[in-house]
């Protein structure tokens, strides 16, 4: 369907429910895209996870030892999985941590140049330990350590970042 507002032909891409989004004021470009096929589709799913007492669980990536490895827990979507549970079942699995409740506050591209994969971050609150996972790879760290990761640019995980970013603005600190 062609709509006509403030002179221009505009063609509708999508029509559903938009939740969360944010438009900059200032000077922008838009990218319109011609065919559903040219927009990727979700993916993968990430979690930034908050234990009681406001630490959040980084992963170690096996291959990075610095803190540049280090990464919200993540995977890839499962068929038919609903992204909700993914989260609680990627958090599980890497973590050995559980979460009552997912909240949806971000989509992010996996590589912002190729533009292939979309993650769809979500937030955990009050996380619980059940199980112990092999090896180092769980980290905790406090809101101001992860404060000073981010102003250091010590991480550099786009939807890590991207992830940390929010939680803290949503939570306030």
């Amino acid at each position: 369907m062609d709509i006509h507002k403030n002179g221009f032909k505009l063609k509708e891409m999508y029509r559903e429910t938009v939740k969360n989004l944010l438009v900059d004021q200032g000077e922008f470009s838009i990218e319109i895209k011609d065919t559903q096929e040219d927009i990727a589709p979700i993916k993968g799913v990430a979690v930034v996870a908050l234990t009681s007492k406001d630490q959040v669980l980084l992963i170690q990536k096996q291959d990075q030892k610095s803190n540049e490895g280090l990464e919200i827990p993540s995977d890839n979507l499962q068929s038919g999985e609903e992204p909700a549970l993914a989260a609680k079942r990627i958090l599980k699995d890497e973590t050995g941590y559980l979460a009552t409740s997912v909240k949806e506050i971000a989509l992010c591209y996996s590589d912002s140049v190729r533009k292939d994969k979309i993650f769809q971050i979500f937030w955990a609150k009050d996380v619980i330990l059940d199980s112990e996972v092999p090896g180092d790879s769980v980290n905790l760290f406090t809101l101001k350590e992860i404060d000073t990761m981010l102003s250091s640019f010590e991480l550099k995980d786009e939807k890590t970042i991207v992830g940390l970013v929010l939680v803290m603005s949503l939570s306030g600190d």
